[in-house]
């Protein structure tokens, strides 16, 4: 694989990580929080039904340094 290739295919693996973690704000701000909870394998966020409809998600900001910042721009 081209460094190009790897590139390309590291930026999509960062993309669908935004997705997913912008997908379970959502479930947690609509009351999924349980279901959050239980499907994490750490066992962390067992408060996590309490923030429903507490958070701003139509201002969220999302940032990154080097190529985080890449995967950023890339994701507007």
């Amino acid at each position: 694989m081209s460094s190009t290739q790897f590139h390309s295919q590291q930026l999509d693996m960062r993309l669908a990580e935004i997705e997913e973690v912008s997908r379970t704000l959502v479930s947690i701000n609509n009351g999924s929080g349980a279901d959050v909870y239980k499907k994490n394998a750490r066992r962390e966020g067992y408060d996590l039904s309490s923030w429903k409809n507490r958070l701003a998600l139509d201002r969220l900001i999302i940032g990154g340094h080097s190529f985080g910042s890449n995967t950023v721009v890339s994701s507007i």
